[in-house]
């Protein structure tokens, strides 16, 4: 039974990992070592901050490797990572000064790993490989311009002064953060690919579905939530008049907050480009 017991955790570790790696279109070994930071963390809080405690996940079987790493010395300083050469040779004959004794920690319980630590480890995690991601395909241009509007609204004159400004004002760093966020978006914006949306998959995900079925449409950078809105539409539209219909769920996901909080409120002025009176 306790075997059966960590394999789920094993096996539990790599679902988490797969379906945040799917969700936010990072690479899956960036949430491995979040969770690696996260475990190794909450190993800290149980076994003393001044230990050099280490996690390893196997991300294939998923399997944790806590370990509490001491280095060879002459003389002790701190005893909670250093070890002396005659111990160390009890451990391992041919230690020297300068080697690494790894000494095995049994594994966490992770229904006692600190859920906040972990979350607060992994969401910064994603935050960054995602803003990496983001900002990293951007052209030179379109960034020297957005951080030169920056410089403009500080009314600030040379790129060492806003350097400056940055490093000294935390809240800057967000607030270029969003000026670089480019939310481009409207109602049924590429027609093109709406009307390929509406005649030919829209049909093909719907076929065969009843009242027992539930369809699922993930809009990923949704921005202010205006194609995910169209999506709903030509789904409601395409659902008009069938008798035992599926249930829908349409999931919508952006990096930028205050776009989503927007898209949450569904709420837009009139005219908007795109939406036809009908609709």
């Amino acid at each position: 039974m306790a075997q059966a017991g960590v394999s789920a955790n094993r096996l539990e570790l790599l679902q988490i990992a797969d379906a945040v790696a799917r969700e936010k279109s990072i690479d899956r070994t960036i949430v491995i070592q979040a969770m690696e930071d996260a475990i190794q963390k909450a190993a800290k809080q149980r076994y003393g901050q001044e230990n050099d405690i280490r996690c390893i996940i196997d991300p294939k079987s998923g399997e944790t490797r806590l370990t509490r790493v001491l280095t060879v010395v002459e003389e002790i300083e701190n005893d909670n990572q250093q070890i002396t050469v005659a111990d160390a040779q009890r451990r391992k004959p041919d230690a020297a000064v300068g080697d690494e004794i790894v000494e095995e920690l049994p594994p966490l319980d992770y229904g006692r790993v600190s859920a906040q630590n972990a979350k607060q480890v992994i969401v910064q995690k994603v935050r960054e490989a995602e803003r990496d991601r983001q900002f990293g395909e951007y052209k030179d241009k379109t960034l020297v311009r957005r951080i030169q509007r920056r410089m403009q609204v500080l009314q600030l004159a040379t790129v060492s002064e806003y350097i400056d400004h940055l490093r000294h004002a935390p809240q800057e760093s967000q607030n270029l953060f969003q000026e670089l966020l480019i939310g481009v978006t409207e109602f049924f914006r590429d027609p093109q690919a709406f009307e390929a949306l509406q005649k030919e998959a829209i049909p093909k995900l719907l076929a065969g579905k009843g009242a027992a079925d539930t369809v699922r449409v993930w809009v990923a950078a949704c921005s202010t939530g205006e194609e995910a809105y169209s999506i709903a539409m030509l789904l409601r539209e395409a659902l008009d008049g069938v008798r035992a219909p599926p249930k829908v769920q349409i999931f919508a996901t952006d990096i930028d907050e205050r776009a989503m909080n927007a898209a949450r409120a569904g709420r837009y002025r009139k005219p908007q480009p795109g939406l036809s009176q009908a609709r």
